[in-house]
C-alpha cells in the first residue's frame, strides 16, 4: 500500500466506510493516510522541544482516526486538507493541556534554584544578586516564583534537620512579598523579612 491515498481514493473509501463502518476498513484508511498524521506531528515536535515526537505522532494518528468519522464527503473539502487542519487543532489542544499553565522563563527557574542553594546563608538580596550575577529585581522575581509555581526539588538522603526544609509545605504568600516591597524594604531587610515569614 502507498503511504498516502489520493483524494478520490479517500472519498470512495470513506463513503464505503460511512455505509458499512468496520474497524478493518477504518484501519486501511488510516494506513493509507499515515503521512498526513506524521507531517504535523514532526512540525510540532520541532517547534515544541519539551514534547516527544512519539507522543505527538500517537495523538496525530488518534486524531486521524477520529477525523475519518467526522469527515463529510459532500462538504466539498479535500480529505487531506480537512485531516491536516483537524490534526493540527488536536495537537495544539494536546500541547496546551500537557504544558503548565504558567510558562516561567528558564533564566528565572535557574536563578530560583541558585537562590534555594544559598537559602541557609542569610544573605541580602543585593548579596544574592552579586553571587548569582543577576539584578536585584530578578532575584526578587525568582523569590516570588516559589509562590506562583510550586517546583519539585530533588533531594538526596540527608539528615532530618536538612530534610525538614524540603518536606514542609512552606509557601510565602505573594501578598506578603508585595507588601514588603511596597513598604520599601530593601536588600537585607527584605531577605530577613522573607526568611521570617517562611
Amino acid at each position: 500500500m502507498s503511504t498516502t491515498a489520493t483524494s478520490d481514493e479517500n472519498k470512495v473509501l470513506i463513503n464505503i466506510y460511512k455505509a458499512t463502518p468496520t474497524v478493518e476498513l477504518r484501519n486501511i484508511i488510516i494506513k493509507l493516510n499515515l503521512g498526513l498524521a506524521r507531517l504535523p506531528a514532526r512540525q510540532f515536535a520541532e517547534q515544541y522541544s519539551d514534547v516527544q515526537y512519539q507522543d505527538l505522532e500517537q495523538e496525530a494518528v488518534y486524531a486521524l482516526a477520529k477525523s475519518i468519522d467526522l469527515f463529510r464527503t459532500d462538504g466539498g473539502a479535500a480529505f487531506s486538507n480537512y485531516v491536516i487542519t483537524y490534526i493540527r487543532g488536536h495537537l495544539k489542544h494536546y500541547i496546551r493541556d500537557k504544558r503548565s499553565t504558567i510558562r516561567v522563563p528558564q533564566k528565572i527557574l535557574s536563578l530560583h534554584e541558585a537562590i534555594n542553594k544559598l537559602r541557609g546563608e542569610n544573605l541580602s538580596v543585593s548579596e544574592i544578586a552579586l553571587l548569582t550575577n543577576s539584578s536585584e529585581e530578578k532575584v526578587v522575581e525568582a523569590i516570588k516564583l516559589k509562590r506562583v509555581v510550586p517546583l519539585e526539588v530533588e533531594t538526596e538522603v540527608c539528615s532530618t534537620s536538612q530534610s525538614n526544609y524540603f518536606n514542609e509545605q512552606r509557601q510565602l504568600p505573594l501578598s506578603a512579598i508585595e507588601e514588603l516591597i511596597n513598604k520599601g524594604f530593601k536588600n537585607k531587610e527584605l531577605w530577613d523579612a522573607i526568611n521570617a515569614i517562611t
